[in-house]
């Protein structure tokens, strides 16, 4: 229709012109046709990425003075004759051109489909890298783009990330990491349409140096002229690779070997020096020896309680009291006695027993007479106040009341031996804040009152540690001696095959003032009188030199061994924080070993001893809500058993402090260190 209106407009032109100009008849009049717009695509769809331009320039003829639009669904992008245009979402899109012309209109349109841009693809060699603290680490990933826009490996940006924080903007990474641990490293590029990252784990190993601990004695090395003495250090980490050592004194090197054995004639201080190295550091330790004429002299009486610092003891009238002082050092030594002044004929022992015969403040005193091989004697006093009240037994007796606590209430020493449980957060319930002894009788009263009330409970226990680790309890009211039923009871977790047997010891608040500074009395076990039995048996323990050390000891009967470090307990030591001594002894009764091991299984078993001890699934068990873990276990205790330095029954009408002390010097295996654990204490008369 539209041609048909274009052709009579021609011939009406034409007619026109024949009105002017003469025309024959015979003229032929030719009618001009001018053609529409033609437009044509080179495809009639495209398939490409998001972000990407595309160049639309299609053939197009007949469009002399036309106009252009372009349209993407329906909305304008442009008026030229072609487009570039950047598709910046995923989808379906309709690409129209339309012109228009004088002589007519013209459009067409293609399809474009919009996908997603394939993020770059990131690949490891491994997914798990290992490092020593203080190399470098070097990582170079694989990362494959999408081949279908080159442009995507061009702008990409690389970002290596630790913590959330930037450490790399290389697609190679190279780190020097400070601390040992595991930590998280994420690789993450980042192109003009796409992104991806990837996360690995880095172990960063500490490294292994050479670690010494040596064994030396509280105070110094003090050795006599010509005297031997074997240095035999433990070295942790002997076995990396370019391990030496080399012993120097004063600095001259004298030996390469493991052990060195010191003599020297000449009295003077002398250096020992011992250096240790391997390919991953060294270690050094230095220890002054004093090679002297004579040994230094001390004289000490035991404190009874770790608040006890000025020594005495309290006893009533009539009860006989050992006095037994801790003497090192002197040669050819004489003992005298006093008491108030008064030299005691017959008492020349370094022992000395004392029967008051009535109340008040005693002074007694030692005079200990060292005679020396190049002429001359020397004389060391030392004293130790005795009290006795004028008051008896029973008048300073506190009795129970209605209100009485059946449990302990108040902690009163925890001194712990080293052992798997000490210091250890998970299992032993410490928080690391344990620095101090009052941190620590904190920790245990804290520990045993979330026992109250809950006898079954399995979980709050307090760990004594190795052999002699002890702890004291006290009462608000004195337990009396019934005389023939058990008197209290300890609670333990012991079970059939799993006992670590603590010896009980027992103490009247005789002097009234509601500390243990009195008098402690052990009850008969078992195990008492036996020949294995050790009495005032010790063991120093030394503080390790580094983390993860065994925890040596040396005891009273010459022998020497470890407390053994596993790694179930990780934390870094055994060793009580809450010692501030690099060493330190513990004495008490020491029961013959009763663990076994079981060639059959590969199981070590902790048999129990007969009767007596806490911790022991012994006759004297009388509760246990799950005989097969030990929950809710305990033992019962007459205060009958009492008994004094000869261990002859002592008569004691009622106690006030209980101290358990872990009477094993063991260790099993797998199982680790024989270690005593309570979980409180019950005064089975209150109920």
């Amino acid at each position: 229709m539209f041609e048909n209106m274009i052709l009579r407009k021609i011939s009406l032109l034409l007619l026109l012109v024949c009105g002017f100009v003469a025309c024959n008849k015979d003229d032929v009049i030719e009618e001009v046709i001018v053609p529409r717009p033609e437009i044509s695509f080179e495809k009639s769809s495209y398939s490409v990425k998001v972000g990407t331009e595309l160049e639309f320039a299609p053939e197009l003829k007949n469009v002399e003075d036309a106009s252009f639009t372009w349209y993407v669904d329906e909305e304008v992008v442009g008026h030229a004759m072609t487009l570039s245009y950047t598709f910046s979402e995923v989808g379906s899109f309709e690409v129209v051109l339309r012109v228009e012309a004088e002589q007519g209109n013209a459009s067409e349109s293609v399809t474009v489909e919009v996908s997603e841009v394939n993020p770059p693809v990131i690949s490891f060699e491994d997914n798990r890298y290992a490092v020593k603290v203080g190399e470098e680490l070097q990582i170079t990933p694989s990362v494959k783009f999408d081949e279908s826009v080159p442009s995507e490996e061009e702008g990409a940006q690389y970002t290596w990330l630790l913590d959330g924080e930037t450490v790399g903007n290389e697609l190679t990474l190279k780190h020097i990491f400070e601390e040992s641990g595991e930590c998280y490293l994420t690789f993450r590029v980042v192109t003009p349409r796409a992104k991806a990252e990837e996360e690995i784990l880095v172990e960063v190993i500490a490294l292994r140096p050479p670690v010494i601990s040596l064994t030396i004695p509280e105070g110094g090395l003090n050795l006599l002229r010509g005297q031997e003495y074997v240095f035999a250090p433990e070295v942790k980490n002997n076995d990396v690779e370019g391990f030496r050592m080399a012993w120097f004194v004063d600095g001259e090197k004298v030996s390469e070997e493991p052990q060195f054995t010191f003599k020297r004639d000449e009295v003077k201080t002398y250096t020992v020096r011992v250096e240790a190295e391997n390919a991953e550091g060294e270690d050094v330790r230095e220890v002054a020896v004093n090679v002297v004429k004579e040994l230094p002299f001390s004289v000490s009486f035991d404190r009874l309680y770790a608040g006890h610092a000025t020594p005495s003891r309290s006893t009533f009238v009539g009860r006989p009291l050992l006095l037994r002082p801790r003497i090192s050092g002197g040669e050819n030594l004489r003992f005298a006695w006093t008491v108030n002044g008064e030299k005691v004929a017959d008492a020349t022992a370094s022992e000395f027993v004392f029967t008051p015969t009535a109340g008040g403040d005693y002074t007694v005193a030692i005079e200990v007479t060292a005679s020396y091989e190049n002429g001359g004697d020397v004389t060391y006093p030392y004293e130790i106040i005795v009290n006795v009240p004028a008051k008896s037994e029973q008048e300073v007796m506190r009795p129970a009341t209605a209100s009485s606590d059946r449990y302990q209430t108040e902690v009163f020493d925890y001194t712990a031996a080293p052992g798997q449980f000490i210091n250890e957060e998970r299992g032993g319930g410490f928080t690391g804040a344990e620095t101090t002894m009052d941190a620590a009788i904190a920790y245990a009263k804290g520990r045993l009152d979330a026992g109250k009330g809950n006898p079954n409970s399995n979980v709050t226990f307090v760990s004594l540690g190795g052999f002699g680790g002890y702890i004291i309890v006290g009462f608000d009211h004195s337990i009396a001696n019934s005389g023939s039923d058990y008197d209290f009871a300890i609670m333990g977790n012991a079970f059939a095959g799993s006992s670590e047997a603590g010896v009980v010891w027992v103490m009247q608040d005789v002097n009234g003032n509601g500390l243990p500074d009195d008098e402690w009395y052990e009850l008969r076990g078992s195990e008492t009188g036996k020949s294995d039995t050790l009495q005032d048996y010790a063991v120093t323990y030394y503080r390790p030199a580094g983390a993860g050390m065994d925890v040596e000891w040396t005891d009273s009967e010459g022998a020497k061994g470890k407390v053994p470090y596993n790694n179930f307990h990780p934390q870094p030591s055994y060793y009580p924080a809450w010692i501030a001594e690099s060493s330190y002894t513990l004495r008490g009764t020491r029961l013959s070993p009763a663990n076994r091991y079981d060639p059959n299984t590969g199981y070590w078993n902790n048999e129990a001893y007969a009767w007596g001890y806490a911790d022991n699934y012994g006759s004297d068990n009388i509760e246990s809500d799950d005989p097969a873990t030990g929950s809710g276990q305990r033992n019962g205790f007459k205060i009958s058993n009492a008994m004094d330095y000869r261990q002859q029954p002592i008569d004691l009408k009622y106690i006030d402090f209980i101290k358990v002390q872990n009477g094993v010097n063991a260790a099993s295996g797998q199982l680790g260190e024989v270690s005593t654990e309570v979980f409180g204490f019950i005064d089975l008369q209150v109920k």
